[in-house]
């Protein structure tokens, strides 16, 4: 099972208040699943804001036989988030399951 969270495009993560925005006790921008037979899990979601103070990034967590196995942050090299966030963003679409 992987896990995965980030914070919304302005900077608010999932369960937290702030921004004018509460979002305790949801899981907005996170989610779960497993792995497939090779091992593969695809997530797609929007691009995360920065939370206050820190550069956009996203968050992992791998669980393995009920046990988490690892936590980590991911961040893009900043010549990549420069070329992502340059861009005009786009309104979210929503994918059938």
């Amino acid at each position: 099972m992987v896990e995965a969270w980030h914070a919304d495009a302005r900077g608010l993560p999932p369960g937290r208040q702030g921004l004018g925005m509460d979002r305790r006790g949801t899981t907005v921008l996170r989610g779960g699943q497993r792995a497939d037979a090779a091992g593969v899990v695809r997530f797609r979601t929007i691009r995360p804001g920065g939370c206050p103070g820190r550069t956009p990034h996203g968050r992992r967590k791998a669980v393995l036989a009920g046990r988490e196995t690892l936590t980590t942050q991911l961040v893009l090299p900043d010549e990549i988030r420069a070329r992502i966030y340059a861009r005009p963003a786009r309104p979210a679409t929503r994918r059938a399951p």
